[in-house]
């Protein structure tokens, strides 16, 4: 989950429903952090994304569909509470958001690569044509690019550290460099 992107999530263990409740009742953000974590480990100096949660579809059972609307990065900085969910103060991270123009054609292949995995991955061609037509312009393209082409949460993760978008650009360009020449290694 990375600054403007929108991810969509099922809700359904009874903390998570508990935090989405209380988040949508007092207007705060719910901060996504790496899955490398455990759920009861101290998050404190983790650098996550901040979402906006808005509720699709609630289910009989009571769990819920959600889309999470990146608000911005940050750091948290201070454990507030621990039960039942955790939360914390938070410090704001800013961005370097412009694209260099000589980045523009590294962006476009990130947008070829989108466009073979949304092709794998999404079959419905009503969400495919919806998905590109919501990316404005390289930054979102290369946010995405982030969410969805990175292989592991550790690269997720060394991506989403990285304030400055052209540097996070190049990191994800050598991480799909390396997939690709490692795939090229597998069939000979």
């Amino acid at each position: 989950f990375f600054p403007n992107t929108t991810i969509p999530l099922n809700i359904y263990e009874a903390p998570y429903l508990k935090m989405l409740d209380e988040c949508l009742k007092t207007k705060l953000p719910i901060a996504i952090i790496p899955s490398k974590f455990t759920q009861n480990e101290d998050y404190t100096g983790a650098i996550c994304t901040l979402g906006r949660p808005v509720v699709l579809q609630e289910n009989p059972d009571k769990t819920k569909l959600i889309v999470l609307q990146a608000q911005g990065k940050v750091q948290l900085h201070e454990k507030l509470q621990t039960i039942p969910f955790q939360r914390y103060n938070c410090l704001p991270i800013e961005e370097e958001e412009s694209v260099f123009p000589e980045n523009c054609f590294k962006a476009n292949r990130l947008k070829i690569e989108l466009k073979k995995w949304i092709k794998r991955d999404q079959k419905d061609s009503h969400y495919q044509v919806q998905f590109f037509s919501k990316l404005s312009g390289p930054n979102q393209l290369i946010n995405y690019a982030c969410t969805f082409l990175s292989s592991s949460i550790v690269q997720q993760q060394s991506l989403l550290e990285i304030s400055n978008i052209n540097q996070r650009l190049d990191l994800l360009l050598s991480y799909l460099e390396a997939k690709g020449q490692s795939a090229q290694e597998n069939l000979h």
